[in-house]
C-alpha cells in the first residue's frame, strides 16, 4: 500500500485519492512535493545539523532550535561547541539511530506535504522518547494525514483511526481503544509489545 502511495507500483483496481486529485493523474515530481516519507533508516548527510534540517531553506535559527526541541534534541545541540553548524555524518559527530530519527522527524516542520508517511520512523527510539516525540510530531501535524507503520503499538495510541493488516489484508480498523477491546489480533499484538 505504501508503495502505491509514493508512486513506485502501479494498482489496477480501485482508485486512491490524495486530496481530489485520483494519483494515477499526479505526475511523480508534483506527488513528491506532497508527500513525506520517513523511514527506520532515517538518513544523515554529510554536512552540518542545519543543513541536514532544513537543506537551502530560509529558516531562523529559532524555528530550527525550536524544531529540534520538539524531538527532544535540542540538549545535542546546546553541549556542541558549533551548534547548529556542527558537521555530522561520516565526516563529523556521529549520532546515534534515535538521535538520526528525530533529526529527520525534525525536517518535518519545514516541509509542506499534505501527507505524511512513517515507516517505523520512532524504531531506534526508547519508548518514553518515542511517546513524548510522537505526541509533538502528531500535535503539528494536526492538519495533515499521517500514516505511520508501526509494530510497537503505544506509538500509534493517539491516531484517531488504525487500520489492521495481517499478511497484506486489513483485518480490522478503528481507534486504538476499540481494537483493544474488540480485535484478538490486535489485543494479542499489543500484548506480545508489553511483555
Amino acid at each position: 500500500m505504501i508503495k502505491i502511495l509514493l508512486g513506485l507500483l502501479k494498482y489496477n483496481q480501485g482508485e486512491v485519492r490524495l486530496g481530489d486529485m485520483e494519483l494515477k493523474e499526479i505526475c511523480l515530481n508534483n506527488l513528491y512535493d506532497r508527500v513525506s516519507y520517513l523511514s527506520q533508516d532515517a538518513p544523515v548527510f554529510d554536512g552540518t545539523i542545519k543543513e541536514n534540517l532544513v537543506f537551502e531553506k530560509q529558516v531562523s535559527e529559532e524555528q530550527m532550535l525550536g524544531a529540534l526541541s520538539e524531538v527532544q534534541l535540542s540538549h545535542l545541540v546546546e553541549n556542541l561547541a558549533e551548534g547548529l553548524n556542527t558537521e555530522i555524518g561520516e565526516k563529523g559527530t556521529c549520532l546515534s539511530g534515535g538521535e538520526k530519527q528525530r533529526l529527520a522527524l525534525a525536517r518535518l516542520w519545514f516541509e509542506d506535504s499534505e501527507l505524511v508517511i512513517l515507516d517505523e520512523a520512532t524504531s531506534a527510539m526508547d519508548n518514553l522518547t518515542e511517546e513524548n516525540v510522537m505526541k509533538s510530531v502528531m500535535q503539528k501535524m494536526k492538519d495533515k494525514t499521517v500514516i505511520a507503520i508501526a509494530h510497537r503499538l503505544n506509538s500509534i495510541a493517539g491516531f484517531d483511526r488504525i487500520i489492521l493488516f495481517k499478511e497484506g489484508r486489513i483485518v480490522g480498523q478503528g481507534t486504538f481503544e476499540e481494537l483493544l477491546h474488540t480485535d484478538s489480533y490486535f489485543m494479542d499484538l499489543y500484548n506480545a509489545n508489553v511483555k
